[in-house]
């Protein structure tokens, strides 16, 4: 299925403005993870939701508009496999600085949420 070329102007707008924003992204108050209660608390709100999964094979999570991927490495960090898909390569790039930093086991694709890869 092909876009059509209004669609993608959207899509340009859209990425323009994520681009924009992913240098400071992590540092607004409503983005990243940015105390140890955050990140507590959204540890707890994934566990009680996951663990109740069959675990006989790990979990696997696709995270759509991982963005700088502050909640796929924490996913990956409590053991599960994580794919993280953004539209945006740029908010992609610090996504791929963190987990290859942290050295977490994380697959990160640029794409659409609606015409995933």
């Amino acid at each position: 299925m092909t876009t059509p070329v209004a669609d993608e102007a959207l899509y340009e707008a859209i990425r323009a403005s994520w681009t924009a924003d992913a240098p400071t992204y992590d540092a607004s108050p409503t983005h990243g993870l940015h105390s140890g209660r955050e990140q507590f608390a959204w540890r707890k709100v994934f566990g009680q939701t996951f663990d109740r999964l069959d675990q006989s094979t790990p979990l696997r999570i696709l995270d759509v508009g991982a963005g700088t991927g502050e909640m796929t490495v924490l996913l990956a960090n409590m053991g599960y496999k994580v794919t993280g898909i953004d539209l945006t390569p740029a908010m992609l790039e610090i996504a791929r600085e963190k987990v290859d930093r942290l050295g977490i086991p994380v697959t990160l694709l640029e794409g659409r949420a609606e015409q995933l890869p």
